[in-house]
C-alpha cells in the first residue's frame, strides 16, 4: 500500500475527530488489500464512540475480516486505556485531582443537594453539621487524613464502622460535627444509581479467567468449551503463563500462539473477547493496553475476535458490560471478596490506590466507573461469586489454573452455571 493511501486514511480520521491506532497502520502495511475496507471503517465509525480507530472498529464495520457475525450484537468496545497519555510518577497528583473532581461531580448529580464546605473551614467551631468531599489519604489511630484538593486535614472518626468503610485512595462525602474538635459522623460513597428496570437479555456467554497458556495442556479445556452451547466467550486476563514459559526456555509469543490455535477451534459464530492480566505482555500498570498486534497477529483473522484492554467496556445486545482483571481488589483488603466487589461500585473506582498496585499515571484517572454498567465481570478472586447489587449483575470468576472451572452466564435468567473440569 502506498504512503498516500495511509495518509488518506489518517486525514479522513482526523477530519472526523479520530486518531488511528498505530496497530491499524501496521496492519494496513502488512495487509495492503484491506486499505479500502479500513477507509470504509473510518467513514462509518459510530459517532460518540472512542476517538481512537482500533482494529476492532474494522471488524465492527464489516470490513471483511470476519465472515459470520455472532448471534449477540457486539458494539461500542472501549478500553479504559484508550487515549491514555502516560506521565512520570511524580505527576500522579494530576490524576488524583482529576479523580477527586470527577467523583465529586458524579456525587453532586444526585437528586438531594448538599453544599460541600472546604476542609480549611472545618477546623473552626460551628454548630450543627457540615459536609465536605475529599480523598482518603490515610487511616490511623481512629482518624482519617483527608484531602479536598486545597487542604489536608486529619479528622477524628466517631465510630469504627465509618473508619472501616473508608478505602485509602477513594473519594467520598463526609458528614462532620464539632464537639471540641471536628469529628466525622458519617461517610457517603459516590455509589452507582439503582435500577430495577433490567434490559432484555438474550443468550449464554462463557466467562473464564487465568487460562495461562503455556502452563500445561489446554486441549481438554478447549474441547469442552467447543462443545458448550453459547453465543460467545470472554477471557478475563492472564492469557499466558509467562514465568512457566521462560523457565522452559520459551518466549511469551509461544503462549499467545497456543491461545490463537485454541481460539480457532471455537465455533465461528461465537464472539471471542480477551483482555490482559498482570502476567501478560503489556504494560504492568492499570489500565492495561490490549495485547499487541505483533503478539496475536493471527487472532485478527479469527471470526468475531476482539482484543481489548484491562479494564474495558463493551455492549452486548445493548447491555453495557464492564470487563476487569480484578487487580484492584487488593485495594480493598479487609473486606470479604463479595463486599469488595460491591465496594468498587459504591466508590465508583476500580483501584483507588496510593501505591498498593502499579498504575499508569496520566492526566486523567482512567479507572473511574463513570458509566453505570448493566453487567460487571471480574477475575482475580479466590472463589466464584454471583451478585446482584443495585440492579447490576456482578459475576466474579476465579483463575482456571487454581479452580479448574469457568462460568456460563445465562442472560435470559440472570443465572450462572459453574462448570468444573
Amino acid at each position: 500500500m502506498s504512503a498516500a493511501s495511509i495518509r488518506e486514511i489518517v486525514n479522513e480520521a482526523l477530519k472526523r475527530g479520530m486518531q488511528v491506532n498505530p496497530e491499524v497502520i501496521k496492519f494496513i502495511e502488512e495487509n495492503p488489500d484491506y486499505a479500502p475496507k479500513v477507509l470504509y471503517a473510518v467513514i462509518h465509525k459510530k459517532k460518540g464512540s472512542s476517538v481512537f480507530l482500533n482494529l476492532n472498529d474494522i471488524i465492527d464495520n464489516n470490513a471483511g475480516i470476519e465472515s459470520k457475525r455472532a448471534a449477540i450484537l457486539i458494539s461500542g468496545g472501549r478500553s479504559y486505556s484508550d487515549g491514555a497519555l502516560p506521565l512520570p510518577p511524580e505527576e500522579i497528583s494530576l490524576m488524583l485531582a482529576y479523580r477527586l473532581n470527577t467523583l465529586k461531580s458524579i456525587w453532586a448529580a444526585r437528586p438531594e443537594k448538599i453544599n460541600f464546605i472546604s476542609l480549611q473551614f472545618i477546623t473552626r467551631q460551628f454548630k450543627g453539621y457540615r459536609w465536605t468531599f475529599a480523598l482518603v489519604l490515610r487511616k490511623t489511630d481512629g482518624r482519617l487524613l483527608l484531602d479536598d484538593g486545597r487542604t489536608e486535614v486529619s479528622l477524628k472518626v466517631s465510630e469504627n464502622r465509618v473508619l472501616n468503610e473508608a478505602v485509602i485512595g477513594s473519594a467520598a462525602a463526609f458528614k462532620i460535627k464539632f464537639d471540641g474538635e471536628p469529628i466525622i459522623e458519617e461517610m457517603s460513597d459516590v455509589e452507582v444509581p439503582e435500577t430495577k428496570d433490567l434490559k432484555k437479555k438474550t443468550g449464554r456467554v462463557i466467562v473464564i479467567s487465568g487460562i495461562s497458556e503455556g502452563s500445561d495442556d489446554r486441549d481438554t479445556l478447549f474441547k469442552k468449551l467447543q462443545a458448550e452451547k453459547a453465543e460467545g466467550i470472554i477471557i478475563l486476563g492472564n492469557l499466558i503463563d509467562k514465568r512457566n514459559l521462560l523457565d522452559r526456555g520459551l518466549l511469551p509469543t509461544y503462549g499467545y500462539e497456543q491461545l490463537v490455535k485454541h481460539l480457532k477451534q471455537l465455533p465461528k459464530n461465537q464472539f471471542k473477547i480477551v483482555i490482559p492480566g498482570e502476567n501478560d505482555e503489556t504494560n504492568a500498570g492499570l489500565p492495561q493496553k490490549p495485547i499487541g498486534f505483533k503478539l496475536m497477529k493471527e487472532a485478527y483473522n479469527i471470526t468475531n475476535f476482539r482484543s481489548l484492554g484491562n479494564p474495558s467496556e463493551i455492549r452486548l445486545n445493548d447491555q453495557l458490560v464492564l470487563l476487569y482483571g480484578g487487580q484492584g481488589l487488593r485495594c480493598y483488603s479487609g473486606f470479604d471478596e463479595e463486599y469488595a466487589i460491591k465496594k468498587m461500585l459504591k466508590t465508583r473506582h476500580l483501584a483507588p490506590t496510593l501505591g498498593v498496585i502499579p498504575l499508569t499515571a496520566s492526566s486523567k484517572d482512567r479507572l473511574i466507573v463513570e458509566d453505570r454498567p448493566d453487567v460487571f465481570l471480574i477475575s482475580n478472586v479466590k472463589k466464584p461469586h454471583d451478585i446482584m447489587y443495585r440492579g447490576i449483575w456482578s459475576v466474579a470468576v476465579p483463575s482456571f489454573v487454581e479452580g479448574r472451572s469457568y462460568g456460563i452466564l445465562d442472560f435470559d435468567k440472570t443465572e450462572v452455571e459453574w462448570v468444573n473440569i
